[in-house]
């Protein structure tokens, strides 16, 4: 089983399966997406760089360095 772990959360509770949403928050806990992981060894790094070592696309990297920077 894979999705968002809204989707998942949402699956569990509408399936009368609630470990599993608890199972979720567990796995999830810490985790870091690739875009992340990248701003934070180099919060200098420009949209083209970010991309290339993330595999995001234009809009996720320039979503993620607004995120990072708080704007």
């Amino acid at each position: 089983m894979s999705g968002e772990a809204t989707q998942l959360t949402k699956f569990a509770l509408e399936a009368n399966v609630g470990w599993i949403s608890v199972a979720v928050d567990k796995a999830l806990e810490g985790y870091k997406s690739p875009i992340q992981e990248v701003l934070e060894k180099d919060p200098e790094i420009t949209v083209a760089d970010l991309m290339f070592q993330s595999g995001c696309t234009l809009a996720e990297a320039r979503a993620a360095i607004d995120e990072f920077e708080d704007l």
